[in-house]
Formats: C-alpha cells, structure tokens, sequence
C-alpha cells in the first residue's frame, strides 16, 4: 500500500491514496506490476475484448529478474532489476526531472531512468525513425490524417501502441508494456521516460527477453498471437485513394501486366462508393454491371478484390445502414445517452460500437 501525500497535487485535481502496488512473478522472463486505487473501480481494458494470461498457480523455478520496493516510511520508488547484470532496466527512484508518482482522477505521471545513450523502439504508430531521439513527446491517442501534413514526425496515427523495447549492453534486450487505453503522452528527455496519462491504472508487463525475438514472443502472450493471414494477402498490392472510375482502375491493372510486375491484390478506397456511403456502388462511375466484370477477370487470374468501408455511417434519412443501425440501437453514444455524431468522408456520421455483439449482426 502507497500513500501520496496530499502536498504533492497535481496541477489537474488531488492525488488518490492509498493505493496498492500488486506485484506478480508470472513467469521466468515476465513481471507483471499493477498500481491503482482499491477503493474506486478506473477504466481498465475488459479482459473479454483483450485477454489477459491466467495468474500463474506458483511463483516461477528461475525468474531473470529482481523486484525491489522502497522499505515502509520512505519515499515510494520500484526497480525492475536484470539478474544476470544486475542494472535496473525500471527505475522509477525520484530525480530532479521527476518529483515522484503522480495519481490524480485524470492524470498519471511516473517515470524511469534511462541510460544516457538508450536505444530505445517502439511506442507507435508515428511518423518517426524507428531509434527514438531524445528530448521529445510521442503521443499516443489515434488519429487518421490526410493527405500531406508539415512536420510529419510529430505526428501521431492509426493505433496506440504503449509498449517500448530498450536494447543495452551486452545485447541485452527488454520491453515495457503499460496495459492503459487511455490517451498519454509519452516524454523522452536525455536520461528519463515519462508517461503522463489521462485515466486508468498503471498496469506494467516487464519483458526480460533476453534477445528481441523472445521479448516480442512475450509480449504477444499477453495481449494475443497475430492472426494468421491468407497466402495469398502476403503478394503484391496496389492501394490508393484517387480512382475517380472504373477505367482508370482498369488501365493501372493493365499496365502491372504491361510492366510485367506480378499483381496479387487491388484495393479500392471509398472512390467506387455512392457519395462516399458505406456498402453503397457509385451507380456512375463504378457501374455495377461493369464492376462484376472486371472482378471476375481478376479472379480468373488468381488475383484478389478488397474494398475499403469505413466505420462512420452517413446519418442520412433513407440510407438503409443508417435507419437500420437506429433500429438496432448499436451506435456509440455520448454521456447523455444520445448518439454520437461525428464527421467523416460523408459528411455527419455514427460510429457502430464494436463491443456490442448486435453490431456484428449488423455489419
């Protein structure tokens, strides 16, 4: 049990206390540290929509890591300790960049130490090289950007990743996955990582590898194995948003086989739908009756059609998927109960809520 004292408030709301530090030994390569409050249930990601493993029924033979925990009365800091080396690779002891845990309704800070040269990777999806530099904020909260945007390697993307792999001497590699769905921000600075969160828990996995390879298998028994893609979405594709009609798609398929350039897979964006509604056909420039030509030519080459439908439906009187989704009452809503409108490529849009299993039905 941890208590902050109430003189270290944060600038957005008092600090909660007590809190409880659990402290898992799950197996030989892997820690698992949960920090929250007992007295208040915080956002965590449901276990149903990303499982989690099992607590382990006995501590492991052979873990390769250490645990160490200020002693009661002092200042609250945890070490995650490489046996073989002895080095802290987390180390969240106070400095003068780092006052100490913050944990507030609305924001969570807690920092480790770093070498001053890290390798560090990871913490995607951004536009930045894949070493990260020092003195720098990676966000991660997704977002969906078009076309071109000055200063690209600021900005965030697709998916939030919150885990970051650090290589150190002699080749020793580990990772740090922080289980939070929450928006963060997460600051590099020359000798320290920062995660500064706005809900949740701290929910820490330690990964001890030793090599990539091992460290990446650990974290993917965690959060789940990839799913194993068809043969054939493993060749050559062509993807672009910018077809205005079917001739134009037509004449880039032509030219693969004019080029002589093997052609597994073409994607259309929302340039063949009607007014950019999902599961619609633009009547005028991708005709029907034309479309199941040309797709039927690709197969008898053994290449593959993908369309692109995006999760916002069109919140259009008569637009069948809109009046079909009130009906069913699967769109996401606000804190007020009513739905959430937002805008996309057609203009204002609802959102399907995928936690909902009626939604499946309706896709």
């Amino acid at each position: 049990e941890v208590t902050i004292e109430s003189s270290s408030n944060t600038s957005y709301g008092p600090n909660i206390s007590p809190l409880i530090v659990d402290v898992s030994m799950e197996t030989n390569q892997r820690l698992h540290v949960k920090i929250y409050d007992p007295n208040n249930k915080r956002w965590e990601i449901p276990s149903d929509v990303s499982p989690i493993p099992n607590p382990p029924s006995s501590k492991p033979k052979d873990p390769i890591y250490k645990f160490a925990t200020a002693g009661v009365g002092s200042d609250f800091w945890l070490k995650v300790i490489r046996s073989s080396t002895g080095e802290a690779i987390f180390d969240t002891t106070a400095t003068s960049e780092y006052p100490g845990l913050s944990f507030a309704d609305q924001y969570l800070e807690i920092s480790t130490q770093l070498p001053l040269k890290y390798n560090l990777y990871g913490l995607g999806e951004h536009w930045k090289p894949l070493r990260l530099t020092r003195n720098q904020t990676i966000t991660l909260w997704n977002a969906d950007y078009s076309g071109f945007i000055k200063n690209m390697n600021d900005t965030n993307l697709y998916g939030s990743h919150p885990i970051y792999y650090e290589m150190r001497s002699p080749g020793l590699m580990h990772g740090v996955f922080l289980r939070n769905s929450n928006g963060m921000d997460v600051v590099l600075s020359e000798s320290s990582l920062t995660y500064k969160v706005i809900g949740g828990v701290l929910d820490f996995y330690f990964f001890l590898g030793p090599d990539p390879e091992s460290v990446v298998q650990q974290y993917q028994e965690v959060i789940g194995r990839p799913h194993m893609p068809p043969y054939w979405s493993l060749g050559f594709h062509n993807c672009r948003w910018g077809y205005p009609n079917l001739d134009t798609l037509e004449q880039v398929v032509a030219n693969y086989s004019k080029a002589k350039i093997p052609l597994d897979t073409v994607w259309s964006d929302d340039d063949y739908m009607d007014k950019k509604q999902d599961f619609t056909v633009d009547p005028v420039n991708y005709p029907v009756d034309r479309m199941k030509i040309f797709i039927s030519h690709l197969h008898a080459n053994g290449q593959h059609y993908v369309v692109m439908t995006d999760p916002g439906i069109h919140n259009a009187s008569g637009y069948e998927p809109w009046e079909e989704g009130l009906k069913e009452d699967i769109f996401v809503k606000d804190k007020n109960g009513k739905i959430f409108i937002g805008k996309l490529w057609p203009g204002f849009t609802a959102y399907p809520d995928f936690l909902n299993p009626k939604t499946f039905e309706y896709w």
